[in-house]
């Protein structure tokens, strides 16, 4: 993946400026600062406030943008209790979340109308159907929202925009916390987070994020518990060069949410009344939502000279899924409905690089930052999987009666390969492992050219 940028816009003589960056959160400096305080000449004093984002790969002033980037900080993270990603663009324009209901084993976006894609500090989550990497937000420093077309940035990238999660990272004050909740639906969490230097001089510093919670689903008989532990380190290793190491291990073990229903009961009247809202149209003892993900990586920055930076950010990530979903698909008389059932029993590697050279110089009334990158992507997906239709018995959506099926047998699975498609292999069990790299490589400052894409 290659890709090129450059920003240029007028300013005044550099002995007369005075500039002053912060670290606050995007939205919140945005919502404080007077918009007059922009026009103001320097001769008053005023200090210029420059605000980034990092989803736009380079320090740049919300101001000077050419698309909107919308961020919610750690702190309204907090006072909003998100207890997952999909939660936490609920007030913001442009994006749809969450909107297939209270659906725990996926999160759901749309950017302006777009499936969008998911990245974290910087780097592509992979998703490939019901495969994708769920990031605890307890774990996320802030969340950003890149709307409109990122494929100068990003390489391929859907037109309405991509969503990218800052993980915590080490800080130079010490610091640490231990929060206990508790709520309806028997919702309980521990977590625990704690950070600071190593060293006197600073030039180490670690970070420890750690969570357990556990809550009933907004259906009966559903429910999930989740362990995560996220490590990171940064080291100063001169004036001029540091790296930061993440890692993180997150389980999931529940009974999955499916909250479709079907018109009739619901929306539509009946003679027999209407169908409770939590009513459960799964298999308690068969359904299942195990999942594993861990990854680690580093963040790698050097300062070449004045003008050139160099940065590198490099990731590797396992997730094991095993998914047995059941859920109503059709009515069949009056009272009754038949299911079907979702399963995935797989796992995914992939190994994800994002390298940039920033060059930032300035003349007597221009600014000129040139951003130049190349990245690696690839992905490894392996497992089985099963989709029958008719699943079980049929279900009286009024007053259901569970254990009426059949376990999924050997000749009901096929190997999985989400890119290149294969045919139903019915009546035998085979794996298959699946894989595709992709470059993107691009010169105008605004289209993405997405080439060498293999299926092997």
């Amino acid at each position: 993946m290659f890709y090129l940028s450059s920003i240029i816009f007028p300013c005044v003589p550099q002995a007369s400026a005075l500039r002053t960056t912060f670290g606050w959160p995007l939205g919140a400096v945005l919502l404080s600062m007077p918009l007059t305080a922009l026009a103001q000449n320097d001769a008053t004093g005023t200090d210029t406030l420059v605000v980034v984002g990092t989803a736009l790969k380079v320090a740049t002033p919300l101001v000077e943008t050419p698309r909107p980037v919308s961020i919610v900080a750690h702190e309204e993270l907090e006072e909003r209790n998100v207890q997952r990603l999909d939660e936490t663009f609920r007030y913001r324009a442009g994006v749809l979340s969450g909107h297939y209901g209270a659906d725990n084993d996926t999160d759901w976006f749309k950017v302006r109308g777009f499936d969008q894609s998911t990245y974290q500090d910087g780097l592509r989550l992979y998703r490939a159907g019901y495969y994708q990497w769920l990031p605890e937000p307890y774990g996320l420093d802030r969340v950003e929202v890149f709307k409109g077309p990122a494929s100068i940035l990003y390489g391929e990238a859907p037109s309405g925009g991509l969503i990218n999660a800052v993980s915590k990272r080490p800080t130079a004050e010490p610091r640490g916390e231990v929060t206990l909740q508790a709520g309806n639906r028997q919702h309980r969490q521990l977590g625990v987070d704690t950070s600071g230097p190593l060293t006197e001089s600073g030039d180490v510093r670690y970070r420890m994020v750690g969570m357990a919670k556990e809550r009933d689903g907004d259906l009966d008989n559903t429910k999930n518990e989740r362990y995560y532990f996220a490590p990171s380190l940064a080291v100063d290793v001169s004036d001029d060069t540091s790296v930061t190491f993440l890692a993180s291990i997150q389980k999931d073990d529940g009974v999955p949410t499916n909250p479709f229903k079907l018109t009739y009961g619901t929306v539509e009247d009946t003679p027999f009344g209407k169908v409770d809202p939590q009513t459960s149209y799964g298999e308690p003892g068969y359904d299942t939502n195990e999942r594993t993900q861990a990854s680690i990586g580093y963040e790698l920055g050097h300062q070449i000279n004045d003008t050139w930076r160099f940065e590198q950010s490099l990731r590797y990530s396992h997730l094991d899924l095993e998914l047995r979903s059941t859920y109503v698909l059709a009515q069949l008389d009056e009272r009754t409905a038949g299911r079907g059932l979702v399963y995935r029993d797989g796992e995914i590697d992939s190994w994800t690089m994002d390298n940039r050279l920033i060059g930032k110089w300035y003349t007597e009334r221009t600014e000129n930052t040139l951003l130049l990158g190349v990245g690696y992507q690839d992905l490894g997906l392996e497992g089985q999987e099963a989709d029958p239709y008719p699943f079980g018995a049929p279900i009286d959506i009024f007053d259901p009666e569970y254990g009426h099926y059949t376990p999924v047998t050997a000749e009901r699975k096929r190997a999985m390969n989400p890119t290149c498609p294969v045919p139903n292999q019915a009546g035998r069990v085979s794996s298959q492992h699946q894989g595709s790299s992709a470059s993107t490589s691009s010169s105008s400052p605004s289209v993405g050219n997405v080439s060498n894409t293999n299926c092997r």
